[in-house]
């Protein structure tokens, strides 16, 4: 008789176990609490795919044919059809960079980036004057504040 209780209890502790083992293995992969997915326009989303991953893609996904807007963004509004982003640089950024895992980030160095979602134009890597001057030639409000991508 002790045979059988102590047989059951292993396949209970067995049990416990393996289903321990089975709900860490799913908390730990895929994306994680602060990750999200957020529509700006109809046809492009603000990704955070980790703290150094924030992009902004068109909402299907993207390929080598559709440009997006590189990590790190931190600051973004939209714009009847345009998207205005402020973005993080990146220190070792290649010329044609869409993602790059190992990006280092350049502390208070920005760049800013415009996008026509209707037309699937990007203005990219502008200074701050050139970043006015064409908020202006496309008269988009300079006084439009640019907004946290976690408040947004």
């Amino acid at each position: 008789m002790k045979t059988g209780v102590f047989e059951i209890n292993m396949l209970r502790t067995n049990y416990l176990l393996l289903s321990a083992f089975l709900l860490f293995l799913i908390q730990s992969c895929g994306p994680g609490i602060q990750d999200f997915e957020k529509p700006l326009t109809d046809n492009y989303t603000l990704n955070r795919v980790s703290s150094y991953e924030i992009c902004i893609s068109p909402k299907g996904g993207w390929n080598d044919n559709e440009e997006i807007i590189p990590s790190k963004v931190v600051k973004l509004n939209v714009f009847e059809n345009y998207i205005i982003v402020q973005r993080l640089e990146s220190e070792d950024e290649k010329p044609y960079d869409s993602v790059d895992y190992n990006k280092t980030f350049t502390k208070d160095r920005y760049d800013y980036w415009i996008i026509d979602s209707d037309k699937k134009q990007i203005f990219k890597k502008l200074s701050y004057s050139q970043f006015l001057t064409k908020l202006d030639s496309l008269k988009i409000p300079k006084n439009l504040k640019l907004i946290d991508v976690y408040e947004y």
